[in-house]
């Protein structure tokens, strides 16, 4: 499952933005994903993040030239980050917020210019609050682009970090499911976050033939990259 759309859309999930709910791991994680993606300023042109919210990466984007795309299933994220957009007097054809889907990248329009230089990011475990992993992956595997998944690992050490997190954030009702594909955070106010065991994770890449390499980020963290984007040895 996924998490609940009034998570977000009634403003209790803003608590996952709020970085003073942080932990000093969620930190690390964070500044490590950050981190490697400055390791890729080179290889695109154009950032395109699914679950964005309101255009969290935006700033980084204009920072380094590039244009933005972002991505978010919740209409409320969208509106509020395209007016920001509209208010600073952004160029809508190169920084803009899209309402959709993960599993629908590959139907896109604005996807379909190849010869801006997209690099497809799902940034801060994103990829753990979608509905069907095999689907995100398989729209990935179409569209053909470069792409760094940020995500927790499900090592005890990450389980509680995140478990820390969830609680800092004062979700109601916090539980936690294990089987063999994923630990899973749900909450009674709509929380569903999984982080997936890596077997399980690049099993399904090849289930769907969508190649993929994976790099450390930090003590509790995987980024699951395109091959074209690996750096050998690299550990965040």
């Amino acid at each position: 499952m996924r998490a609940d759309p009034q998570l977000y859309a009634s403003g209790l999930g803003d608590r996952l933005i709020d970085a003073a709910r942080y932990p000093s791991d969620i930190q690390a994680f964070l500044i490590s994903e950050l981190t490697l993606l400055g390791t890729f300023v080179d290889k695109f042109s154009r950032l395109v993040e699914v679950g964005a919210m309101e255009g969290r990466h935006l700033d980084w984007a204009i920072e380094h030239n590039k244009e933005y795309l972002g991505i978010d299933a919740t209409k409320k994220f969208v509106d509020t980050g395209t007016k920001g957009m509209r208010a600073r007097g952004l160029d809508r054809n190169r920084y803009c917020l899209l309402h959709g889907r993960a599993e629908e990248l590959h139907h896109l329009a604005q996807l379909r210019d190849r010869g801006r230089s997209p690099l497809i990011f799902f940034p801060f475990n994103s990829i753990g609050n979608m509905e069907v992993l095999s689907e995100v992956l398989r729209s990935l595997a179409e569209l053909r682009y470069p792409f760094f998944i940020s995500t927790y690992t499900t090592s005890s050490e990450s389980t509680l970090a995140r478990s820390t997190y969830y609680e800092n954030c004062g979700f109601d009702g916090l539980s936690q499911r294990t089987d063999d594909k994923s630990i899973l955070f749900q909450s009674n106010d709509g929380l569903s976050s999984k982080a997936f065991r890596q077997e399980f994770f690049l099993e399904t890449c090849s289930n769907v033939s969508l190649a993929v390499r994976s790099v450390a980020l930090g003590r509790i963290g995987v980024a699951y990259i395109s091959p074209e984007l690996c750096i050998h040895g690299a550990s965040l």
